[in-house]
């Protein structure tokens, strides 16, 4: 059998109603026309594959359509009700017509005036919300078999009572005061050429309207509502450049779309596994997420998002209904619920396969209060290996969302967080999974800054770095992002690291163990993110010199006490030494680095794990490192013993005063006694260090003491450090009396 391929480029993914359209296509030929048709999406125009040339398929729909029954008799308005005069004349245009097409449709109406009819008798109201579920009980069990597949989609029927998919309307098939039942009825009048009189629709109007529908051709328009399926053709304040102008249509796109909507049939949400019994599952549709796009508001009405889902390989109907039947899309083991869990899900391939792509709707308050269904953009699906990582966000980021009353401070922060978790899901990149650490930071800080929220949220919970820094550092990563991850992964055996001495929080007990927690105290390091990045880093090795004294004083591990204090934390994944060179010059974006590190203090490094080296020790090249100063300094402020010359390691003790001397200013103090100490531990000093009063040429300063003591709390690589080590202190003194720096 020959088939025929057409494009059909009056159904596009966007705006929603033309998506619709190209489904009611494919809906209406796959059941009364051609079981074998199928449909696929070819860039922007729907193609579709049937035995029927282009003059049958305009023949078909023309001659032979026959109505799925649209009937709302629960709703006002709906043709059923005395009040509902134009709707009336619609039911009356159909049940005064005698083709076989619209036999079921005849008989419906039949039925369903009855049903109201024996509803008044019992003494209720159909329409009437206390009883509107008995009735549509009714409805569903007398009704004829083809009008159910409409209230399947207008309604659904819970436990606990009436739920209303959205996308057919807030109480049930209608749009405010538009009636969907209605305005379809109404418009198969005019496409089947109900009405008589002067200026009639016939079969030749009817024809130009639906090739204006399939193939964009020109075609009359007429003078009705499409809803919030058109944001264009829908008139609002600004519709046109005198204000509001009138809502124009072509009747066949107002049939397709709706006979293409019953594929959404809507399900109680207990079908797919939600926490909530009484709420709507709909396929492909979630809460809305007003992140992703240039038009979103904070504070925007909106009743959700549609996720249209596109597919290149032709289906046939039965397939299709499957599909959009199923709707799956999973992230992080459960339904995809939000329009970020559903970004996220599509770029982990958590969906159904054979979607290339989604064409994404967000029903939001547009023109004044009406609902419009807006086109905010396509999303490819495709495995992206940065979002794996972000479900370890979720549980904090839940609870944020369902913090009653969250400051608008807050709110713009958390934001902030979905946006960038979006831009992660919708283009990935290691940059963008930067700005989630980051902005997770922000809204960390400011949920720390309030009384009310601290003690209930909390800090971020550990985020495993082994499972961020590779997706996060990415092939070539910047230098900025390679120091703030070595400077975060800094941490002792107890679980003691920067982050407490950046941030004002603490492990306290709790149940299932230690929980970090918010302290009412200011953090003991202020100012990251406010303050220049250098004097923050030298408060804080000022400090932890301080914290180390005292540890070592309270141990008391020896007998007798070495002179001077190991600074070093007791783990680190340290960068090569010439990384140190861009921030002991100033060349780095400081304020980046700042960000960055407010954003790796929220991974934690177990405590356990061996260091490994970050960057690339190619990119960083020890010849890069020409600032003596810290040449002769870094040796001492390393963790372990550095191997030197022969069987005695050199081991690096700083004197606890260093770190506040170079913080103020007196580096060439802290030069000399450092010289000093070298010639202790039996090496030569390959520079010469003045005395006070000594105005030769020696070593003097060229890096500022606060800059020097922020490099010094880099971790660096024990093979640089050794290097550094043979670079100032190149051979021994003497054998006798070597091995420490004190």
């Amino acid at each position: 059998m020959t088939r025929h391929s057409h494009e059909i480029p009056g159904a596009r993914p966007a705006p929603l109603g033309s998506y619709l359209k190209g489904l009611g296509l494919l809906r209406l030929l796959g059941e009364q026309a051609d079981p074998m048709a199928a449909a696929a999406w070819e860039g922007d125009t729907l193609a579709v594959t049937t035995r029927l040339d282009r003059d049958e398929l305009l023949a078909f729909l023309l001659d032979d359509y026959a109505p799925t029954p649209l009937v709302s008799p629960w709703n006002g308005g709906s043709g059923f009700y005395p009040g509902d005069k134009k709707a009336r004349e619609e039911i009356a245009l159909i049940d005064g017509d005698d083709r076989q097409r619209l036999r079921t449709y005849r008989e419906t109406l039949r039925t369903a005036r009855n049903l109201v009819a024996e509803a008044q008798v019992d003494g209720w109201e159909p329409k009437d919300p206390k009883h509107k579920e008995r009735f549509v009980q009714r409805c569903r069990a007398r009704l004829p078999d083809q009008a159910v597949a409409w209230i399947d989609a207008a309604v659904v029927l819970t436990g606990s009572g009436l739920t209303f998919p959205t996308l057919l309307g807030g109480s049930g098939g209608n749009l405010g005061r538009l009636d969907l039942s209605a305005n379809f009825m109404a418009r198969v009048a005019d496409v089947l050429c109900l009405r008589t009189g002067r200026g009639a629709p016939d079969r030749r109007t009817s024809r130009k309207w639906l090739n204006g529908a399939l193939f964009g051709t020109a075609a009359p328009a007429v003078k009705a509502s499409i809803g919030q399926f058109d944001p264009v053709a829908a008139s609002g304040p600004t519709s046109s450049a005198f204000g509001s102008a009138d809502a124009l249509i072509n009747p066949w796109d107002v049939v397709l779309l709706l006979e293409g909507a019953l594929l959404f049939t809507a399900a109680a949400a207990r079908r797919l596994a939600m926490s909530a019994p009484g709420t709507v599952a709909m396929p492909f549709m979630v809460a809305s997420t007003a992140v992703g796009y240039p038009s979103s508001a904070p504070d925007e009405n909106a009743k959700g998002e549609v996720w249209a889902p596109l597919w290149s390989c032709p289906a046939t109907l039965p397939e299709v209904a499957r599909l959009i039947g199923e709707g799956r899309s999973t992230w992080n083991r459960r339904q995809a619920s939000t329009g970020l869990d559903f970004a996220r899900a599509a770029a982990s391939l958590g969906v159904d396969r054979g979607i290339e792509a989604f064409a994404r709707h967000a029903l939001v308050e547009r023109h004044g209060q009406s609902m419009l269904a807006v086109p905010v953009g396509r999303f490819a699906v495709t495995a992206r290996p940065q979002i794996p990582v972000l479900r370890q966000l979720d549980g904090w980021l839940d609870r944020v969302r369902g913090t009653s009353r969250l400051p608008p401070g807050a709110a713009t922060a958390l934001r902030r967080v979905e946006s960038a978790m979006f831009d992660v899901a919708g283009h990935g990149g290691s940059d963008r999974l930067v700005r989630v650490l980051v902005e997770a930071a922000d809204l960390e800080a400011v949920i720390g800054r309030s009384g009310n929220l601290r003690g209930t949220l909390g800090p971020v919970p550990d985020l495993a770095a082994r499972g961020w820094l590779p997706q996060v550092l990415g092939e070539r990563p910047a230098p900025e992002a390679v120091l703030a991850a070595a400077l975060a992964s800094q941490r002792d055996l107890d679980g003691s690291s920067l982050r407490f001495l950046l941030r004002p929080m603490a492990r306290s007990a709790g149940r299932g163990g230690r929980r970090l927690a918010f302290t009412a105290a200011p953090a003991p390091v202020l100012g990251l993110g406010r303050r220049p990045l250098a004097a923050v880093l030298a408060d804080a090795l000022v400090l932890r010199t301080r914290q180390a004294e005292e540890r070592a004083a309270r141990l008391a591990e020896r007998e007798e006490q070495e002179v001077g204090v190991v600074v070093g934390f007791d783990r680190g994944d340290p960068v090569p030494a010439g990384a140190v060179a861009a921030l002991l010059d100033g060349r780095l974006d400081e304020d980046l680095l700042a960000r960055l590190l407010a954003g790796m203090l929220l991974l934690t490094w177990p405590g356990g794990e061996a260091d490994e080296p970050l960057g690339d020790a190619g990119e960083f090249a020890m010849a890069h490192l020409a600032d003596p100063a810290y040449a002769l300094l870094a040796p001492f402020f390393q963790r372990r013993a550095i191997p030197g010359w022969g069987r005695d390691p050199f081991r690096p003790r700083i004197q606890a005063t260093w770190p506040a001397q170079l913080r103020a200013g007196r580096v060439e103090e802290v030069l000399r006694e450092a010289h000093r100490r070298l010639r202790i531990a039996g090496l030569q000093p390959a520079l010469r260090v003045p005395s006070r009063d000594d105005e030769a040429t020696g070593l003097r300063p060229a890096v500022p003491g606060a800059r020097l003591a922020a490099a010094l709390l880099v971790p660096i690589h024990p093979a640089d450090a050794r290097k550094l080590l043979l670079r100032v202190a190149p051979k021994r003194v003497t054998d006798e009396g070597a091995g420490t720096a004190a």
